[in-house]
C-alpha cells in the first residue's frame, strides 16, 4: 500500500508543479501545497525504509 501512496503523491507533486508553472508568479501561492506533499512523501518513504530495515534484521537473525 505505501508504494501506491508514494506514486499518488508523486503524481500530485507533478500536477501542482504544472499548475504553479502555468500560473506564473501567482503559482507561488501553491508552494505551501507542494512543500507539504514533499514532506509527506519523505515521511512515508522514511517509514518504508525503517520498516524494511526492521524486517531485514528479523530475517537475518532467524537464518
Amino acid at each position: 500500500m505505501p508504494k501506491i501512496i508514494l506514486e499518488q503523491i508523486d503524481d500530485a507533486l507533478a500536477t501542482v508543479a504544472l499548475l504553479m508553472q502555468a500560473q506564473g508568479e501567482r503559482g507561488l501561492a501553491l508552494l505551501p501545497v507542494f512543500e507539504r506533499l514533499e514532506r509527506e512523501w519523505e515521511q512515508i518513504s522514511s517509514l518504508n525504509d525503517r520498516l524494511a530495515r526492521a524486517i531485514a534484521r528479523v530475517n537475518g537473525r532467524s537464518s
